[in-house]
């Protein structure tokens, strides 16, 4: 509950900024410092909210849907910890605590230099406010409880000595194809636990585990440096947008040339070993394979790389 509340108030607290900044690009008063004040709400929740769920896998705390789906107590503590990021919602959580934490620091980066700030932070802001919205409840947020999706769970993973509970049996469903057996987890069911006096963590006792062929170590930092490129990347994106509505062509590319190398400094590194972990793992693929997933950061990169490019021949250009 605290986890999804926390990642509301990120969302209207963007969302906020995003006009507070606008307001400010247009001339409006007193505006500034409600948008700083707002865009640090903001990251200040989304910080919170990620502790919260690393703290949610490392107690694992299989209420959550997130948590049970893509975690157990088998696994080492640095693959625990990774699966902070194993499925979506965890994923577009890091991505969001990255581009929250790099936002302040653009935020003091531009308010040194005069007239950058309102319209850099205000289309900075907005794109925070997107990836928010997809950590949002309305959509698919990490913070889920199990019995919100009407989850079925093996009874292997239920707590043996509850099976034969009479309050269960309305639960139990069984897969003849399988030969396996499943529990319902409903509110209904959680309501009955209650009443019984069984807390929900002495019930489900174990979650599904990671993928396989994630339990490596490159999980631990291929996708952090990934998503720490795709924020940084974020940047150059603001300062560009920004110029577009000052009509200011030329100035943009001495701001956001150093962010925009950075970002393609670690996005580069994330893809070679990201290719070295494909081959590794699969025995296929590795740098050169038509990986779709490896290409979804591949094309960014490539992209980036043609902008870096274009960037160093028009600073020169206009040198001359």
């Amino acid at each position: 509950m605290i986890g999804n509340i926390l990642v509301t108030v990120a969302l209207l607290g963007g969302i906020f900024s995003t006009l507070m900044y606008y307001f400010t690009l247009r001339g409006y008063e007193n505006t500034l410092k409600p948008a700083r004040i707002s865009f640090h709400i903001t990251t200040l929740s989304v910080i919170i909210a990620s502790a919260l769920l690393l703290q949610a896998i490392l107690t694992h705390q299989y209420k959550y849907a997130y948590v049970f789906n893509y975690s157990n107590s088998d696994l080492s503590l640095g693959l625990l910890m990774s699966t902070f990021y194993a499925g979506q919602a965890g994923s577009f959580m890091l991505w969001l605590l990255f581009t929250a934490i790099i936002g302040v620091i653009l935020m003091e980066y531009t308010s040194k230099r005069e007239g950058l700030e309102p319209a850099v932070m205000m289309v900075f802001a907005l794109a925070t406010s997107f990836l928010a919205l997809m950590v949002n409840p309305m959509l698919k947020s990490p913070f889920n409880y199990l019995w919100s999706e009407g989850a079925f769970v093996s009874t292997s993973k239920i707590n043996q000595a509850f099976l034969s509970a009479p309050f269960l049996q309305g639960f139990i469903f069984s897969d003849n194809t399988n030969n396996q057996m499943f529990v319902k987890i409903t509110s209904e069911l959680v309501g009955n636990l209650k009443a019984a006096g069984i807390p929900f963590e002495n019930f489900l006792i174990a979650g599904k585990g990671l993928n396989p062929l994630l339990q490596n170590f490159w999980m631990q930092i291929h996708p952090p440096m990934l998503f720490i490129g795709f924020s940084l990347s974020t940047v150059p994106f603001a300062f560009a947008f920004a110029s577009l509505i000052k009509n200011d062509y030329k100035s943009w590319v001495q701001h956001s040339l150093p962010w925009t190398l950075a970002s393609m400094m670690v996005l580069g590194l994330a893809i070679m070993l990201g290719g070295y972990w494909a081959y590794g793992v699969l025995g296929w693929g590795g740098y050169w394979g038509w990986d779709p997933v490896e290409n979804s950061s591949f094309v960014p990169w490539l992209i980036g790389t043609a902008l870096v490019h274009t960037m160093l021949v028009q600073k020169k250009t206009q040198s001359k």
